[in-house]
């Protein structure tokens, strides 16, 4: 018997009757987020073999705000079953008999269902987290339901789906519905949104880079801010959120970061005073106002706001980003790498759209659209092909066997939240400075292995006998040298008394001092310092820094000597001044200084070949260890992995180029890169601010291999380059493939976010007049249709 398909919608089979309803019923006590994407649950039986299937498929964006609307979806998908064949006759002998449609209320914590019937009726009723069945009594719940499914469906987008979860390999199972169909829909939906402000439920959730949410930091903000925001229409939303203002005033920041949005500084300046004067000291407020000064250039008064916004919120990790990213404009690494290691990293909370919370399907059913009037042969293959591919795919053996393994290892493509942010720092560190100079910073700011290690060891009694009977041993050949020093420097040595003796009878005052100083200046005399050397004061003073730095020195001789011996130590800066003439005029800092004119050590800088033999450098300098370990910070063991994933990364990329851009050095084999490797080398090139060399990367995966991810990629960077022509040739490509995949949801999805782009920038007439020179201008008209009809202001700009 030939199977059944349902028109225009994606079917994944069950192994058993009911499979994904339990498992989605024994999930719900699992769900700490928005919760999984609505499900449609059908049962078809066919009489004539006596024989029963069921299906399921995931919808985003449907109206979930009455039974009536949910029975709706399933009577239209009632009508919408046919059977491939062969045969003239397309009659179908399956027939839908039952249809459940579950969309989860985020905000009560329940799953609610709407079961049809044939023959029979519509029953609603609800599961709770403790999976029991309950009646709905409360019209509450259903404007909590429609407004879960619009966050979804704005929230849970191709990239948040695909990017963010490993283990979700069923996208190619959603349906996508237009969210909103004109600005009716968005009035409907800012008016419910409205009532769960003022119901104090909006602290739903948050996103992965913030400790507890806020009336700025939550789920429902960050829907309403990230769709008027793409749809341009950032007036709306202000004007919104300042009916939001008179209830609570920390809203305040979401509203001057629109008006900053739409080119309205002074409007968002007062915005800010007014919250702030108010009483408000969130810490959303003083970052946003330190962003507006950073993007003025004012980098030291943004400095000052960030540190506020630290005191106000320490555990937040948005503040401690902010002032890395301002040291680092300030050109301080040293204190951006400080304050990049004092960031409170959040680990990625569970994700409600893990695989683990959903029914593995057995089968694949996903219609196409063969019949389009302008697809060439071409394009209909290669979209065959690529859809067969997808839908036989077992899992990621098959995706990636022909992916090199360097490219698999890199710890950098599982990088979320926090830990990106944090990632994308030290970018902006490497492509200022570089990889030698930023390890250079990295030893200057935190303790290394070896200067701990180093530490430990001299920690321990054994060593430190060992040490203190080798110094005695340097101390004697030491002395050894100075009387040699002493004997080949004779006649210098009495000029030098000779001197002395005059200067301590004459006496004089300081300015007379002054006035030989300048004419020993005239008359070529070489000058030098004297101060009091004792080696039991030198060690004292040691012992003192280090207890009141809180580090515990280690007095290399514990033998006190009995008798305090005084020294002079005379030093000269180099050969040419010692040798220069016989007169040596010697400057005594103080009396202590006079005194100790009796035992001399005077230290000509000669170049010895003893000295290059000197066992006593092999001695290791402890105080040096112990002064980086008081002046070095430890370096957090997040920190350490992330400069080894930023070391992978530009190993693998250096590879890669080496490979492609100079194939002439590697003469000892041939190597073919395939269209997923070019791909993962344009995310690569990507994540490193190299945005040139993966828009190449993307072109020739997809001149390899036909992705539609590429396309995206694609799209995206041609937008942001404002290449009109380009982005527009991409959307040819792209439309196609929706109307190949019978999706008909203009919003939200990449190309109306581009579409909108290029209307803001270059007017509605001269895009759609480059789009007419498209083959498939047919499929890209309805949606110059839908964006006039929901930005009639962006479309009526004139440039």
């Amino acid at each position: 018997m030939a199977p059944s398909f349902l028109k225009d919608t994606p079917e994944l089979m069950e192994l058993t009757i009911g499979e994904s309803m339990k498992t989605r019923t024994n999930s719900l006590d699992k769900i700490n987020e928005l919760g999984p994407p609505d499900l449609c649950y059908i049962l078809k039986t066919n009489n004539k073999i006596n024989a029963n299937e069921s299906s399921y498929h995931y919808v985003l964006g449907n109206n979930a705000s009455s039974s009536a609307s949910l029975a709706t979806y399933i009577n239209k998908l009632i009508n919408s079953v046919e059977t491939k064949s062969n045969s003239w006759l397309t009659l179908s002998s399956w027939k839908i008999v039952n249809g459940i449609y579950c969309c989860y209320n985020v905000f009560s914590k329940v799953d609610i269902r709407v079961e049809v019937q044939i023959p029979g009726g519509v029953v609603c009723y609800m599961i709770d987290s403790n999976k029991k069945r309950c009646t709905i009594n409360n019209d509450d719940l259903w404007n909590e339901a429609y407004i879960s499914s619009v966050l979804r469906a704005i929230l849970y987008d191709d990239n948040y789906i695909e990017n963010d979860h490993d283990n979700f390999g069923i996208i190619s199972g959603i349906k996508k519905v237009n969210v909103f169909e004109n600005e009716e829909d968005e009035d409907e939906f800012l008016r419910v949104a409205k009532i769960i402000y003022e119901s104090g439920k909006f602290n739903i959730g948050h996103n992965d880079e913030a400790v507890k949410p806020t009336i700025s930091n939550n789920y429902l903000t960050q829907a309403i801010v990230k769709y008027f925001t793409n749809t341009k229409k950032q007036d709306k939303a202000i004007k919104y959120f300042q009916e939001i203002y008179k209830i609570n005033p920390e809203i305040g920041s979401v509203i001057s970061k629109l008006y900053f949005e739409s080119n309205k500084g002074i409007e968002g300046v007062v915005t800010l005073h007014k919250a702030i004067t108010g009483g408000c000291h969130s810490y959303e407020l003083l970052i946003t106002q330190a962003n507006f000064l950073r993007e003025k250039g004012r980098y030291k008064e943004a400095l000052a706001i960030a540190n506020k916004a630290i005191i106000s919120s320490i555990k937040e990790f948005y503040p401690w980003e902010l002032l890395a990213n301002l040291y680092v404009d300030l050109n301080e690494y040293e204190k951006a790498l400080q304050a990049l290691n004092s960031c409170p990293m959040i680990n990625s909370k569970k994700r409600d759209l893990s695989g683990k919370n959903f029914c593995k399907p057995v089968k694949k059913r996903i219609p196409h659209n063969e019949n389009i009037p302008t697809i060439f042969e071409s394009e209909l293959h290669a979209l065959n092909i690529l859809y067969y591919n997808e839908e036989n795919e077992d899992g990621l053996d098959d995706k990636f066997r022909d992916v090199h393994s360097d490219f698999l290892k890199l710890p950098g493509n599982r990088l979320y939240g926090t830990y990106r942010r944090a990632y994308n720092i030290l970018i902006r560190i490497l492509n200022n400075i570089g990889w030698d100079n930023l390890l250079q910073y990295r030893s200057k700011v935190f303790i290394m292995e070896e200067e701990y290690k180093l530490n430990v060891q001299f920690k321990s009694p054994e060593s430190e006998e060992k040490i203190a009977n080798k110094e005695k041993e340097m101390n004697k050949l030491k002395v050894k040298k100075r009387m040699q020093s002493l004997i080949r420097n004779k006649p210098k040595l009495e000029s030098t008394n000779s001197l002395i003796n005059q200067r301590l009878n004459k006496k004089t005052s300081k300015a007379e001092l002054n006035k030989d100083k300048k004419e020993n200046k005239e008359n070529g005399i070489i000058t030098t310092h004297i101060t009091p050397f004792s080696e039991e004061t030198e060690n004292q003073k040691e012992n003192e820094k280090a207890i009141t730095e809180g580090v515990n020195e280690i007095n290399l001789n514990k033998e006190k000597p009995q008798e305090i011996n005084e020294k002079v130590k005379i030093e000269f800066d180099n050969k040419e001044n010692a040798e220069k003439e016989s007169k040596v005029v010697l400057k005594f800092e103080n009396e202590e200084a006079l005194h100790s004119k009796e035992n001399l050590n005077i230290n000509f800088d000669e170049e010895n070949n003893e000295e290059e033999n000197d066992p006593s450098q092999d001695l290791p300098r402890i105080h040096s260890y112990k002064m980086a370990l008081t002046t070095k910070r430890l370096c957090e063991r997040w920190l350490d992995n992330m400069f080894m994933v930023l070391y992978e990364d530009l190993r693998v990329f250096s590879l890669f180029q080496v490979e492609v851009k100079q194939p002439y050095l590697i003469k000892k084999f041939s190597y073919n890169q395939s269209s997923k490797e070019w791909e993962l080398y344009g995310d690569l090139a990507l994540r490193l601010g190299y945005k040139n060399e993966a828009l190449d990367a993307y072109i020739r995966s997809f001149n390899d291999k036909y992705s539609v991810n590429c396309l995206n990629k694609i799209l995206k960077l041609h937008t942001e380059f404002n290449q009109v022509d380009a982005a527009l040739n991409i959307i040819n490509q792209l439309v196609l493939v929706k109307e190949y995949n019978y999706d008909n949801a203009y919003y939200p999805n990449e190309i109306c976010n581009s579409l909108l782009s290029l209307i803001d920038n270059f007017g509605l007439e001269i895009v759609n007049n480059i789009a007419t020179n498209c083959s498939h201008y047919v499929l890209m008209k309805p949606y110059f249709t839908y964006l006039e009809k929901l930005n009639k202001e962006i479309c009526e700009k004139t440039h």
